[in-house]
Parts: C-alpha cells; sequence; structure tokens
C-alpha cells in the first residue's frame, strides 16, 4: 500500500513538468515519457498486492466500459495486422498499452487513494502555471524547435507542454478544481491561474473554460458566476497584450482552416474502414499512406498520431464498434457523476476542447481524469 501511494505521489509530483519528462530513445515514432516508466509498475504492483491479498475486488463502476473498449480497440489493431508491417503493429500495440495502463491509474486510485489527492492535483496545476511564466518570459520563441517537429509559437504561454492548447486545457481544470474545491489563498492562486490561461492565446482553451465555468453556475444556480466570468473573458480578449505573431493574433483564419481540413481527413480515413477503423493507435500509418502529412516527416510530426478531434479519432481508429463504445464509456461516467459539479464541468471543458484538440487522448489530461474519477468514486462509494 504505501509503495503504490509513494509511486500515485510521485507521479502527480512530475506532472507539471510536461515534455521535459520525455525520455530519448532515438525511435520517432514512439514516446516515452517518465511517467509511463512509473505508471507501468503503478499498475502491475497493484495487480499483484491484490492476488497477495486474496480478497474480492470491488469494480467500479466504470469496470465494464473500461473492459469494453479496450476489447475493441484490440480488435480494430487485430483487423487491421494485414495492412500493417511487423514494426507499425507493434508501435500501434503500444499506443493501446499505454490507454489500458492509463486507465488502470482509475483502479488504483478508486482503492488506495483519498480526499488529499485532489490537493496534490491542485499544487500540480498551480506549478504548471508557475512553469508557465518562466517560460513566457524567459523562453518565449520556441521556434528553435520547429525541426523536432513542435509548432513555431511566439510570445504565448507554451509551458512545459511546448502547446499552449494542451497548457490551457491543464489550466482549465485547475481552475475548475479550486472553484469546487477551497483552498488557501484560492482567490489569489486562481487569478494567477487564469493569467496562465489568458497568455496561452488558445481559442480552444477559452471555450473550454466557459464552458466548465457555466456548468458550474448551473449547479450552483448563480446567474453572477456566468456573468462575472462572461465579463472576464471579454474583459481578457479586449486587454490581452498583442505582438507581431500570428498565434497572438485571436482572429486568426488560418488554424480554424486547418481544423475543418483535419476534420475532413479524419472522415475521410473513417469512410475507408468504417466498421473497425483502421486500427488503435494506426492513425500515423493511414495518415501517411493518404498523404495527408508530409511523406518525409511523417514519423517526426507531433500531428501524426492523433487527430484535431478526439472523437473523429476515435471514430476512425476503432470504427463505429469503438466510437460506440467510447461514448458508453463517457457516458457511464456523467451518468454515475451526474450531480458531481467537478466532475461533470472537467469532462465537459475537455470535451468542448476535445473537438480542436486530441485532449481526451493526451496522456496529462488522461491522468487528471483518471485521478480525479477514482478519488471521486470512491469518496461517493464509502459516504
Amino acid at each position: 500500500m504505501k509503495v503504490l501511494k509513494l509511486l500515485l505521489f510521485l507521479l502527480i509530483l512530475i506532472f507539471p513538468l510536461g515534455q521535459l519528462t520525455k525520455i530519448p530513445l532515438g525511435i520517432a515514432e514512439v514516446n516515452l515519457y517518465l511517467q509511463d516508466l512509473i505508471i507501468f509498475p503503478l499498475v502491475i504492483f497493484w495487480l499483484v498486492w491484490h492476488l497477495k491479498r486474496k480478497k474480492a475486488f470491488i469494480r467500479p463502476p466504470l469496470f465494464w466500459p473500461i473492459i469494453a473498449f479496450s476489447l475493441c480497440a484490440w480488435l480494430s489493431l487485430l483487423v487491421n495486422l494485414p495492412r500493417l508491417n511487423s514494426w507499425e503493429a507493434v508501435v500501434s500495440f503500444l499506443y493501446l498499452l499505454r490507454w489500458v495502463f492509463y486507465a488502470g491509474v482509475y483502479f488504483v486510485v478508486y482503492e488506495i487513494a483519498d480526499r488529499r489527492f485532489f490537493g496534490f492535483l491542485y499544487l500540480a496545476g498551480l506549478i504548471t502555471a508557475i512553469l508557465g511564466f518562466l517560460q513566457y518570459f524567459l523562453y518565449p520563441n520556441l521556434r528553435n524547435l520547429s525541426y523536432l517537429g513542435w509548432d513555431p509559437h511566439y510570445y504565448r504561454l507554451f509551458g512545459s507542454f511546448f502547446d499552449p492548447g494542451f497548457v490551457g486545457v491543464i489550466l482549465v481544470l485547475t481552475l475548475i478544481l479550486l472553484t469546487c474545491q477551497p483552498q488557501k489563498g484560492r482567490v489569489f492562486w486562481w487569478g494567477l491561474t487564469y493569467l496562465a490561461l489568458a497568455l496561452t492565446y488558445a481559442r480552444s482553451a477559452y471555450l473550454a473554460f466557459m464552458g466548465g465555468m457555466a456548468l458550474l453556475a448551473y449547479f450552483k444556480k448563480s446567474l453572477k458566476l456566468l456573468v462575472a466570468v462572461s465579463f472576464l473573458v471579454l474583459v481578457t480578449i479586449f486587454l490581452i497584450p498583442r505582438f507581431p505573431s500570428e498565434g497572438t493574433n485571436l482572429g486568426r483564419q488560418k488554424s480554424v482552416e486547418a481544423r475543418f481540413l483535419n476534420w475532413q481527413q479524419s472522415l475521410a480515413i473513417f469512410r475507408d474502414s468504417p466498421i473497425f477503423g483502421v486500427g488503435f493507435n494506426a492513425y500515423r500509418y493511414a495518415q501517411r499512406d493518404k498523404g495527408f502529412i508530409d511523406r518525409e516527416k511523417w514519423q517526426e510530426t507531433h500531428a501524426g498520431a492523433g487527430g484535431d478531434s478526439s472523437l473523429l479519432f476515435v471514430l476512425a481508429t476503432t470504427g463505429i464498434l469503438g466510437f460506440l463504445t467510447y461514448l458508453w464509456l463517457l457516458g457511464e461516467i456523467l451518468k454515475y457523476h451526474l450531480r458531481n459539479p467537478l466532475i461533470v464541468a472537467s469532462l465537459g471543458a475537455v470535451l468542448i476542447h476535445s473537438f480542436f484538440n486530441n485532449s481526451l487522448f493526451y496522456p496529462w489530461v488522461m491522468l487528471w481524469l483518471w485521478i480525479l474519477l477514482g478519488v471521486s468514486t470512491k469518496l461517493r462509494a464509502y459516504k
């Protein structure tokens, strides 16, 4: 038990380091992070601990939906093995394995965590914001890392995640947690985290923030909260500094056009394999084969392994069967936690964000949500 709790604590401790924990393997298509090396033994040790206890396993509410989607994802890959070479099949399987182990964190947290882990997530989110400010003032230009596949962000807060959109959704989840779970100095830290969010210039994160806070306003029956948040976002749009950078132009059209094109490409991939999809996660190879990504840089680009819409990504990689199963998983989360504002607002915000970024399958977002769900489910079960 102590080892499991220590591993969980270490997992949250390194969370704010984001892409800085990437372990160079010299393999372009495979990304391995330090948190992966903690999650794998965490879940394995938990299984061994269970076997030694010889105690009946109490299935949490999401047990069957998680198992069902895992099986559908495996089936989709199995069906598509003939069109993949051995290396491509191994890489695709590793992505599937990662999703299974990340979902396993939910089971571990459900059994051994407690309310203190809300506080750990809260600290992880605040450190993410602080690191974001350090990057914004000390390293505002990501252009010199373009050769590694990163977008050339300039004068935007992208933090240790090297992406304004993804660091933005982490900050949104932090703001929702701060709003729902009173903490010492909450007003100051809330304002600081919101300022970090504003400096991302990520419109998808702004929308996720407004959606999440609107859901909290509904739960609290507070029109004042809704008006205050709307006013805050409006003031932010007018007062946020503008720099000679396309990324700081909130009216930019290129990214909108790119999103529409990406959605169309995801649907085109789905139409080729509507029942089982192209295999979870063989999306990079499907994009390469269709010429949707640069054939010279298809291995390095960070946009290769996923689409800009999480639900379209599920549809394209696992087909109708996997898509319906994944919707069942999301539906069961909302059904079980329908009266929990923290879960509904957090998932709602991520779902909104996932229309524009592959947030639902972003490792750090998955980790945050599984921990949040595990603790919330346990607190409800043992009331």
